[in-house]
């Protein structure tokens, strides 16, 4: 199923490729790539702007992420992401070179006490529900998305 966009990119219902085919042969819709996805953009205005019900269900996990987005009658995408693996590795880097910081006979700010004490994620959890959240933006500009379904047990959010 490729998505369809009018003319102002605001999503319609995806149709089939065959249908695409014909609508670009007709001069109807122009081929326009979106963030590496191919899509449609309509040179008029679509005949009518029923939709059906479209819901991207996530399943997070550690080292990949799969995400779907459904319609009632159609799977119109499937991915399958890595998860960002480097975080851990940039925040041990900055400590260093704070602490290298620390130690050289500069002036620098005194340590503030930590003022996020019992509300602060770790970043690497972080980045993982951020990338999803950019993944549902990224879809939802390509798909009338209506609903989110997220598949959670063990992750505290």
């Amino acid at each position: 199923m490729i998505p369809v966009l009018d003319k102002n990119k605001n999503p319609l219902m995806p149709c089939s490729e065959k249908r695409a085919r014909i609508l670009m042969l007709r001069k109807e819709a122009k081929p326009y790539w979106y963030k590496g996805f191919f899509c449609l953009i309509l040179q008029k205005e679509p005949s009518s702007r029923e939709y059906q019900k479209v819901c991207i269900g996530v399943d997070p996990g550690s080292k990949m992420s799969g995400y779907t987005v459904k319609s009632v009658k159609h799977t119109l995408l499937n991915l399958q992401v890595k998860a960002p693996t480097h975080v851990k590795a940039a925040v041990e880097q900055r400590k260093i070179m704070r602490r290298s910081r620390r130690s050289r006979n500069t002036p620098y700010r005194k340590c503030r006490f930590n003022r996020s004490v019992g509300k602060r994620i770790p970043p690497s959890t972080k980045s993982r529900w951020l990338q999803h959240l950019n993944i549902i933006r990224l879809t939802s500009n390509m798909y009338p998305i209506k609903e989110v379904v997220v598949e959670d047990i063990k992750a505290k959010t």
